[in-house]
């Protein structure tokens, strides 16, 4: 497993929703209640469509001029394209950053070398945002991609290497440099921690449902939205016939390997990344079969054909 603290981001998608009714039209949109957000608080939410099917994964903040979308790179476009679609007369517009801004992840472990810049440092007991005095700084969010109490600081990216050297000056000598890894070293982690990435795990073909994170991303009591009678039946049938969950494996295959049991394919693994105590740790489906810690199904490697043992881990 990569050792690493600090994780630079190739991309990132940033979109901010901003006029007088930004959160209601985001509210109408997202299966999480946006309502209640106050200055600098955030949530998880999946942004749906009229099926009730997945167009974006993202964790979304309140702003002064309205909400701030962040997610996995990829999703801006469609998603601002969403938000004019069901946008008609109400003041709220669509402003995608991923051009702008680039992301820079500290996981819990260092949090504490950025914290120090705050005069309210946050908590990590959830999802905030915060100002920080550090130039070319455009905020610095608390996201559960790493864990409880990740660090995501958007800089400037013509600025980011100053950002970042601004950041980490108060680290010890060598170390935050030492610490520094790339979208892959990312993926590794993430996949250790079990957070799904939209693009890699999931897409506009899957339910909210299936991420297994309703808990974090759903409200089911709050007012109606684009695709919640879909996502309300779910919920009251427990219909719901595959779904992520972690896997841990006896040994590293390919991303897209499968899982069979009892001749019948049941799980496909989506990110994986290799333990440095041997085997390793995958996200992957499951169906309804394999939906509890212990279950374990046999795998084929996808690219060189050997065998794998898999068991779904809490």
């Amino acid at each position: 497993m990569n050792a690493a603290h600090l994780f630079r981001l190739s991309a990132v998608s940033v979109v901010d929703l901003v006029g007088q009714d930004a959160i209601k039209i985001a509210q109408n949109l997202t299966t999480n209640d946006l309502s209640g957000l106050g200055p600098g608080g955030g949530c998880e939410t999946f942004v749906t469509d009229v099926r009730g099917k997945t167009v974006g994964h993202f964790i979304v903040f309140r702003t002064a001029e309205g909400l701030r979308f962040v997610g996995a790179a990829g999703q801006s476009q469609a998603f601002a394209s969403h938000v004019d679609r069901y946008t008609i007369r109400e003041q709220c517009e669509p402003q995608v950053r991923d051009e702008e801004l680039s992301g820079i992840v500290f996981d819990p472990a260092v949090s504490s070398w950025i914290d120090i810049r705050f005069e309210q440092p946050l908590d990590g007991s959830g999802y905030r945002s915060a100002s920080c005095p550090c130039e070319k700084v455009a905020g610095v969010y608390e996201t559960p991609w790493l864990g409880q109490g990740t660090r995501l600081v958007l800089a400037e990216r013509l600025g980011v290497d100053a950002a970042l050297a601004q950041l980490l000056s108060n680290a010890s000598a060598g170390q935050g440099s030492d610490a520094m890894s790339d979208d892959f070293g990312f993926h590794e982690r993430r996949t250790e921690v079990g957070f799904p990435w939209f693009g890699v795990d999931l897409d506009e073909t899957n339910l909210p449902q299936e991420a297994d994170r309703d808990q974090e991303t759903i409200c089911f009591t709050k007012g109606c939205y684009l695709g919640q009678e879909t996502v309300a039946r779910l919920d009251a049938l427990g219909q719901v016939q595959k779904k992520l969950v972690r896997w841990s494996l006896d040994r590293v295959p390919a991303v897209g390997s499968s899982l069979a049991s009892d001749g019948k394919t049941v799980g496909r693994l989506t990110s994986v990344a290799a333990l440095d105590a041997g085997g390793g740790i995958a996200i992957g489906f499951a169906r309804r079969s394999h939906f509890e810690p212990g279950s374990t199904a046999e795998g084929t490697d996808e690219e060189s054909g050997s065998r794998f043992i898999g068991r779904v881990v809490a």
